[in-house]
């Protein structure tokens, strides 16, 4: 049990501490499958994400409201013709938030600035149009530092929603901007779902990701939603809130994985229902959950173990004193004490036992390892086809371009419940205490005993 808890903090401590809050698929599709309709949740708020930010176990955290350009003259990079790249004759462009100087890309080492310079902390505050865009998309549009980009904000009308093209009468109202491009970046991103087609498609976002201040892309959504307001007055979605209908993409750092279950038990209290905590990549759910299930077993069995050794024990010690009777009387007639004896008594058990439990120690350590290990790689094996069945769920991890950090295999190459110095005094400690546990009936036994009328 405690070489299972060292593995898991072995590995734990190895992580990317890198945390998001997102939807509990799992949860979601349990409710749906119960009460035959799909599940009635509240959206998390941007004062929610704010809150969690100010956790004790946060050391740095960004959060992002995406917002969505079009354009007829700027280009898409493309690398699939089977993903969405607009509505003909327009293209789309995603645009992400940027809070402060700081990227959170850029410090994790998602992006990284080929040219020109990050947007500064004033060009935030003062909602400057300014932007980053990727290498291939500049190549791809003739573009560079100190190039002009010309994107429009557009609220299509409901006529266009039927419509695989977009014209002129299908805008029920738009926006103009021109943003400066003050930075060029390459991406150094990863995918790593498990499927090609969707790698692409992350590589493809990525690569046609603009960056701008914050309250620029929190401007662009706010008017298309007012204007959705004012053209469905009476739709049910005209009442929802704003924040409920843009997505925010969240991200957390977290000083020390191995505090993920505190932090865990502190968002639960924060979090509205059908809301979870999930880690970079779904490697770590994985074998955790096996480690957890190797743990109940553990102890269970350990549990057992000492029940059964502390049973099957008294009585062997009640029967062996009986056959021993007639010596323990003798002594105690000649004068010895009964403590004396009891403590006699007990040596000969732990000599004895002693060299039973190196022998079961050294054995069961090489039977216990081999064991746990292939119940671990059973469970994973069956979990990993649970999931070939199900497809491939892509997390916001991976659409912002996070690799899923250590892989399943490469965990299992430093699942290691080799003995150590801490284990094995921990192991003869509880074997002390069985052994006095015991020794408990046996002792009263002795101590009840007659002298005189054992040598009568």
């Amino acid at each position: 049990m405690q070489a299972v808890r060292k593995v898991d903090d072995d590995i734990r401590a190895n992580l990317p501490a890198i945390v998001s809050i997102e939807l509990d698929q799992e949860s979601l599709n349990m409710h749906y499958h119960s009460v035959g309709q799909f599940a009635d949740f509240d959206s998390v708020t941007l004062n929610v994400l704010a809150e969690i930010a100010t956790l004790p176990y946060v050391e740095s955290y960004e959060i992002s409201i995406l917002g969505n350009l079009f354009s007829k003259n700027l280009s898409q990079v493309v690398l699939d013709d089977n993903f969405f790249t607009g509505f003909e004759p327009w293209t789309h462009h995603s645009v992400k938030g940027v809070q402060g100087s700081t990227i959170f890309d850029i410090e994790n080492g998602l992006i990284e600035i080929v040219s020109g310079r990050q947007i500064s902390a004033d060009e935030v505050r003062n909602r400057s149009y300014v932007a980053l865009i990727s290498k291939e998309f500049a190549s791809l549009n003739n573009l560079g530092v100190g190039s002009m980009l010309y994107l429009d904000n557009i609220a299509w009308s409901n006529e266009s929603l039927w419509s695989e093209t977009r014209t002129e009468d299908h805008i029920f109202s738009r926006q103009e901007y021109t943003f400066e491009v003050v930075g060029v970046f390459e991406s150094r991103a990863n995918p790593n779902t498990g499927a090609e087609h969707v790698d692409m498609h992350i590589i493809q976002h990525i690569e046609s990701r603009i960056y701008a201040p914050a309250e620029i892309v929190d401007s662009i959504n706010l008017f298309v939603f007012e204007q959705f307001q004012e053209e469905n007055s009476e739709s049910e979605w005209a009442q929802k809130r704003f924040e409920d209908i843009f997505p925010i993409e969240n991200i957390y750092h977290i000083g020390d994985m191995r505090d993920l279950d505190n932090f865990k038990e502190a968002v639960e209290y924060i979090l509205p229902n059908f809301w979870t905590v999930t880690t970079l990549g779904n490697s770590f759910e994985q074998i955790d959950a096996s480690l957890q299930t190797i743990n109940e077993l553990v102890t269970l069995i350990l549990v057992i173990a000492i029940a059964a050794s502390i049973l099957i024990l008294s009585l062997l010690l009640i029967l062996s004193l009986r056959e021993r009777k007639q010596e323990i009387g003798i002594c105690l007639a000649l004068g010895e004490s009964k403590a004396k004896v009891v403590f006699q008594m007990i040596l000969e058990v732990l000599t004895i036992s002693l060299f039973a439990i190196a022998l079961s120690l050294a054995v069961g350590n090489v039977i216990a390892s081999n064991v746990s290990e292939n119940m671990l790689r059973e469970d994973l094996a069956r979990a990993a086809a649970q999931r070939a069945n199900d497809g491939v769920f892509v997390s916001s991890f991976d659409y912002m371009g996070f690799s899923p950090g250590e892989s399943v295999e490469e965990m299992l190459e430093r699942y290691d419940v080799s003995l150590d110095a801490a284990t094995a005094v921990t192991f003869f400690a509880v074997f002390v205490v069985t052994i006095f546990a015991s020794s408990i009936l046996p002792l009263l036994y002795i101590v009840r005993l007659d002298p005189k009328k054992i040598l009568m």
